[in-house]
This record gives C-alpha cells, structure tokens and sequence, in this order.
C-alpha cells in the first residue's frame, strides 16, 4: 500500500516515511549554522518568519534526485522547509569537525560566497572558529 505525504500527520511521520522510502538519503540533522557565516542563519530566519514557523533543524541529505519519480523528495523538501526546516546536500554542508552540531559551508560553497562578496571568514576551515 502506497502512503501519500497527506495522510501524514506530523513531521516525524513525514520524516519517518521518507527513511523507509530512502535509506540513507537523510545522512543527518544538525542545529543551527556557525556564527562564522551570520547571513545563511538570517536567509533562514527570514524564510521561518515569512512562513510563520519557527526554526527547527538543518538537514543534511546525500542529494536531489532529478528523476521524475522521486517527486517524493521534492515534496519532501517543499513541506520541511515551509515548518522551519533548512535542507541542504553533504556538498553543499558539513557538520563541524569539532562540535559536530553546527554547519559549516562545504569549501566549494565558501569559495562561491567569497567570490561573489559574502562577508566569510578569511580562509575556509572545517570547524567553528569559537570551537
């Protein structure tokens, strides 16, 4: 029996069917974003306001299916980011080598930010820079 996104009631059961449908596509959940990279916490911010949620987890997953019938995960990621989620790929966030609950941008994404002007920290590191 097939289960539609609808008939789910919570999060959790959003959550929970997804990982039965797609092993190891979530790799993990993490708090909040570096206090080195303010702006990606203030995107967030905004988004969760302009949704009238509140601001819950960051997600990490391993990446965005471009096959039709996976319209699973973009629904999946349509619901979680309007209740206050940030999804986002293991190549485009890490977690901090050090804290381990706190995202820090891949350095890809940190070259792109700094190349288009983002205040970013000065040189790229894998961990917090007050961890």
């Amino acid at each position: 029996m097939s289960v539609s996104l609808r008939d789910l009631p919570t999060i959790q059961d959003v959550i929970n069917h997804v990982n039965e449908k797609y092993p190891n596509w979530i790799i993990g959940f993490l708090d909040d974003y570096s206090t080195d990279y303010p702006h990606l916490k203030n995107n967030w911010m905004y988004l969760a306001n302009m949704n009238k949620q509140q601001m819950q987890k960051i997600i990490i997953i391993d990446k965005y299916s471009m096959k039709e019938e996976d319209e699973t995960q973009f629904t999946f990621c349509e619901i979680l980011s309007f209740a206050g989620f940030v999804i986002r790929t293991k190549n485009e966030l890490i977690p901090c080598s050090r804290c381990k609950v706190k995202a820090i941008p891949t350095e890809l994404v940190y070259n792109k930010m700094k190349e288009i002007g983002k205040n970013v920290p000065e040189t790229w590191m894998d961990h917090c820079s007050s961890c």
